[in-house]
Order: C-alpha cells, then structure tokens, then sequence
C-alpha cells in the first residue's frame, strides 16, 4: 500500500521530539520551542547587543590605547566623537523602527548590523577626528535599529512569565561589551601592537568590524520575524503554530508587516498620542545618563598620575583591565534582579528599587 509523506505544516503538534528521550521535561513542544529560541534567537540577540556596544565604545578604549596621540586629539574630539555619534542615532531611530513594519526584521537588522560593522573596521584608516567625525555619525545611523528592534523580536517570542530573565540577558549584553572591548583591547595593545604596520588601537576597530560583520550575517539565519509572520528555517509547522497561539493565550499581539500608507500613519498618530511614550523616554533619560557615565572612567584612569614621578599612574594595559570588575557585578546583579522579577512577579518595584540605588 502507498504511504504519503506528512507535511511538516500538518504533523502531529503533540509528537515527542528527539529531545524527549534525553529528558522528559522536553516531552512538552513549549519547552522545546523555548529552548529554541533561547538557543539562536537569543544568544543571536545577545552577542548582537555586546557587539553592538564594543562599537559603539571602541573610540573611548581606542582613544586612551594611541589614537589620541597617533590622530593628534589634544582638545574635545573624543567628547565631540559621541556626539555625532548621538545625532545619527537620535535622528534615525524612530524612522529604523518604521521600516520594520514594512521590511522583515530577519532581513533589516542583520543588514544594518553588517553595515555597522564595516564603519567600524573603516575606523582604523581615519587620519584625522573629521574622518573619524563622518564614521561616528553614520555608526549612530545604523546602529539605532539595533536595541529596540531586538526588544520587540523579544517581546514577540515570549510570554511574561519568560520575559524578565531573557530581556536581563540581552540588557547584560551592553556590560559584557564592555568588558570583552577591555579585554580585546589590552590584548591586541599586547600581542598586536606595530604588527603589520597597525598599532594596537587600530587592530581594534579591525578585529571588532569583522566580528560584528560575521555575525550580522549570521542574523539571517537567525532572526525568525514574528510567529505569524516567520519564515525561519529552524521552525517546524508546528511550532509556528504553537508560537502564535501561545502569545495569543498570553494576550501579547505580535508584529506583523503593515500593508498601506494610511495603516502606518495611524500607528505613528498612536505613538506620538500616547502618554506611555512620554513617560518611558523620562524614565529612559535617567538610565542613559547614567550608563554614559561609565565612559568616562577610562579618561579618568589615564589621567592619573604618580605623585612622586609625574608618570602615568597605570599602563595602557592595565587601565583597560581595571574596570572589568564592575562590569561583572552589574551583570551578576541584572540577571538576579530580573530573575527575582519573574519568580515574584515583582516588575515595578524591581525597576523603581533599581533606580533609587543607582541616586
């Protein structure tokens, strides 16, 4: 008798996967379609956002490892560099997330990611701050897209109860940026340093553009859209059916592509009228103040000097390596926080204890 082949779009949502035989808590299709996501959607979106912040930062740890010296920056360029890159992005990430409603996300961020990334690797030519003035800016462009588009894939995938601990996660991602571009930075100023003609500093833009550039390309295979609207290759049928319906169980509406001029604007006329969007950019300014603070500290470390000699107090070396520590507590305390968050259901008053300790 001839057997017909199931579709993968009709079997069995309910059949064990091979997961099932190594341990029965993946008897469930749920727990399986959340492992997959915390899998390569995840761990895509974290290593997006350290990279994403190694960029971003690169000029501070590139500036107090030869660049001030090598470009001659004697007065406020390395202030002026954050600048422009902060118009670009305050500019443009409004219009990033737009083109999301027209454009797939597996298709829009690992492209701005590896356009991002090749600015980056660009940085190590520039001959004076005006170059290096046009790079920032243009990184600011096209790095805006990153941080609130992976929220919303976030948001998209998981359900409130998974929320706290996968959104702590990806926000560590920015702290563990830090501390790899420390790390990076005093290793290649170690190892590297004249190799090739390239100095240390310049070996940091180069290293860090080609990693950024091979995992936005990565991205691609990644990102899987939004369930109702996914095309990943790493979904079965059944668990794009059980996406949806999940976060509809959960009364979360996930994104889909918006068709017509008149439906967007009304979404835009909805943000803009909205006063949850005014409270959340208060409530944002605060945090960002505050991160971009920790810049600084590098400068700071530079700066010093010994008493008796006059020299430098630290080596290049050591000043990339000293702020590591702090970096590891805010990770420790933001995964436990949120952990804390999902196991008590404890949101505002994790967020509000969070800020008032940051005072």
């Amino acid at each position: 008798m001839a057997t017909t082949k199931t579709d993968d779009a009709t079997a069995d949502p309910h059949r064990p996967s091979w997961l099932a035989k190594i341990h029965p808590y993946f008897r469930d299709p749920g727990h399986v379609l959340v492992l997959k996501l915390d899998v390569l959607l995840l761990s895509w979106a974290f290593v997006a956002g350290l990279m994403k912040d190694m960029d971003q930062s690169a000029t501070t740890a590139a500036y107090v490892s030869g660049m001030q010296e090598a470009l001659s920056l004697y007065g406020n360029e390395l202030v002026e560099f954050t600048t422009y890159f902060s118009i670009g992005y305050a500019l443009f990430i409004v219009p990033s997330q737009l083109v999301q409603t027209r454009v797939r996300p597996s298709l829009w961020l690992p492209f701005c990611e590896v356009v991002w990334g090749a600015i980056t690797l660009a940085t190590f030519a520039a001959r004076n701050a005006r170059t290096v003035f046009v790079l920032r800016f243009f990184l600011g462009v096209f790095e805006a897209t990153s941080w609130p588009g992976i929220v919303n894939l976030i948001f998209n995938w998981y359900t409130p109860a998974e929320l706290g601990k996968r959104l702590a996660i990806f926000g560590v991602s920015s702290q563990a940026g830090s501390m790899f571009l420390g790390i990076l930075q005093a290793a290649l100023y170690k190892n590297l340093n004249g190799a090739h003609g390239l100095e240390g500093w310049q070996w940091l833009f180069v290293v860090s553009g080609v990693m950024t550039i091979v995992w936005g390309l990565y991205g691609f295979l990644a990102i899987p859209d939004s369930p109702v609207t996914t095309r990943a290759l790493w979904l079965t049928g059944p668990e794009r059916a059980l996406a949806a319906s999940r976060m509809a169980r959960s009364g979360t509406t996930t994104q889909e592509i918006v068709k017509g001029r008149a439906a967007l604007w009304s979404r835009v006329r909805g943000l803009f009228l909205s006063p949850v969007t005014y409270l959340f950019l208060a409530a944002y300014l605060q945090f960002a103040w505050s991160q971009r603070a920790n810049a600084y500290f590098l400068l700071y470390l530079k700066g010093l000097k010994d008493a008796a000699t006059g020299e430098a107090l630290y080596s290049v070396y050591t000043v990339n390596l000293i702020p590591l520590g702090g970096y590891a507590i805010s990770i420790v305390a933001n995964i436990s926080l949120n952990a804390l968050s999902d196991w008590k259901n404890w949101r505002w008053q994790v967020a509000v204890g969070a800020a008032l300790l940051q005072l």
